[in-house]
């Protein structure tokens, strides 16, 4: 018996473990809090950390809701996974620069959404339902941990079921991740790191060679150039200008279509050129 309290020394024992096991679900909430404290101050800080989730554009698909895997501050990379009916969350993901990533409720959000609706419209609706049960749960603290954790869980069955087991046809954007690990483990052995920004598949040769016919056409041939001396003189319209001059947003820098730092160099500055010829006429 316990002198203190009289419960038998077996008593004495389980309220032990009782209390014990309290502590530790309590010490877990309070980790799982701060994990989700550190995510929200970094979403307002701007800055992009592991288990945050973010705009991704892969090739030639849309910016697309994704999940960041992992961050390299040394290399200023992150490794991140579409979301997606089925998710291949034992994959290391798509290596990106974090400069490529805006986070998921940037001021762009309403832009890149009705972008990715027209090419997967119910793709992005689903990806959206997801996230938004996944904050439900946070906010009435019926579930914590990341969206990862989320997505395994019971929790998101029912929304991945019909997808999962076939019953509902849903298209999304594809991403081979066994190719690009293969890759990446090749350039390895091989010596030779990637070449900044370079697209992480084999394509980037072909691409870059494609794009180098757009390139000479617009800087060799001058073949753009009366098109945007008119544009800039008004004597033809724009509505890509028309939306920059209306957009109340500052506009620091514009996705190119082009990757290659030299292509884009060559382009920016025959761009220059041209801007410098029709403020000269303009006078």
């Amino acid at each position: 018996m316990c002198a203190q309290c009289g419960l038998s020394g077996l008593e004495t024992r389980v309220h032990s473990k009782v209390r014990n096991a309290r502590v530790k679900r309590r010490a877990t909430g309070v980790q799982e809090d701060c994990q989700a404290t550190s995510v929200a101050s970094a979403q307002e800080k701007n800055t992009i950390q592991r288990g945050m989730l973010v705009w991704f554009k892969f090739q030639d698909h849309p910016f697309w809701p994704a999940v960041v895997k992992n961050v390299s501050k040394n290399d200023k990379t992150a490794r991140v996974l579409l979301i997606e009916g089925n998710m291949q969350l034992e994959r290391r993901g798509v290596r990106v620069p974090l400069r490529k990533l805006k986070l998921l409720d940037c001021g762009e959000k309403l832009s890149l959404l009705q972008r990715a609706s027209k090419v997967y419209s119910q793709g992005i609706n689903w990806c959206l339902s997801v996230i938004d049960h996944y904050r439900e749960d946070l906010a009435c603290g019926s579930f914590r941990g990341s969206f990862m954790d989320y997505y395994t869980a019971r929790a998101s069955y029912p929304l991945r079921r019909a997808i999962q087991e076939g019953d509902l046809r849903i298209d999304f954007p594809k991403v081979n991740y066994a190719d690009l690990e293969d890759w990446e483990e090749e350039t390895t052995l091989g010596g030779k790191g990637p070449r900044k920004k370079l697209l992480p598949d084999r394509m980037r040769a072909a691409w870059d060679r494609a794009n180098q016919k757009l390139v000479d056409f617009i800087v060799k041939k001058k073949g753009a150039d009366q098109h945007l001396l008119d544009i800039v003189k008004g004597k033809k319209p724009s509505r890509w200008l028309d939306d920059l001059w209306k957009s109340k947003r500052e506009v620091f820098c514009i996705e190119t279509y082009l990757e290659d730092e030299d292509q884009l160099h060559l382009v920016a500055t025959h761009l220059q050129e041209i801007s410098k010829e029709a403020h000269q006429a303009l006078l």
